[in-house]
């Protein structure tokens, strides 16, 4: 029984340190933009992706997946879900980590005020500043928790894979769609993977190995 349990704390301790360090680099990667412009890589890779725009109409299928209305109603039925299941404190933790991400993200925007990507026209409106993408920021906290939470444990790895690569198609559609510059996009992931592990460090202990 030790051997199983022992490694529950330093997943525990270690998460939140984790988390907060992508937010921090999150925020550092933010200055350093606001200050010198955009890194070296953000035109070639908009440059490298374009040939995918002439499928638009499928990366605008994946980009909605990280839509606003979409997300809102699938953390709502999970929410609903897990407090029909008597697990009231992973449903508030569901939306609260969901909901702080969010302050997070549109905090963050509103300090670094990026301009919108204008190398290709836009194929998906946008109208908030850009830097960090919140489709990619929003799509993994709540992708990557939906995993944790709603997956039996012998499937805990395959759906967690399968919620990083929805979130990864969800920010690598901003980029394709022409309204994010790739930094933006990692960013959000850094953004958003911080806030996950920060509140799933908060989680019942039991979460971590049952």
């Amino acid at each position: 029984m030790a051997v199983h349990s022992a490694p529950a704390p330093a997943l525990r301790n270690t998460a939140p340190v984790i988390g907060l360090l992508l937010l921090a680099a999150a925020c550092l990667a933010g200055w350093w933009i606001a200050r010198h412009g955009s890194p070296g890589f953000d035109g070639p890779v908009i440059a490298a992706l374009a040939g995918f725009r002439d499928h638009a109409g499928f990366w605008l299928a994946v980009t909605a997946l990280g839509d606003g209305w979409f997300r809102i109603a699938l953390l709502l039925l999970a929410a609903g879900w897990l407090l029909l299941s008597a697990r009231r404190r992973d449903a508030l933790m569901l939306l609260a980590a969901s909901g702080g991400e969010m302050l997070v993200n549109s905090a963050l925007k509103q300090l670094f005020a990026r301009a919108r990507p204008d190398l290709l026209a836009h194929l998906d409106p946008v109208s908030s500043y850009s830097y960090p993408s919140g489709h990619a920021a929003h799509s993994t906290t709540l992708y990557l928790l939906l995993a944790l939470l709603l997956a039996p444990r012998t499937a805990r790895p395959l759906a967690v894979g399968a919620a990083a690569l929805l979130a990864g198609a969800v920010g690598l559609s901003r980029i394709i769609l022409g309204v994010h510059w790739p930094s933006d996009v990692i960013g959000g992931w850094a953004v958003g993977l911080g806030c996950m592990l920060a509140a799933w460090a908060f989680a019942r202990p039991r979460r971590l190995h049952d």
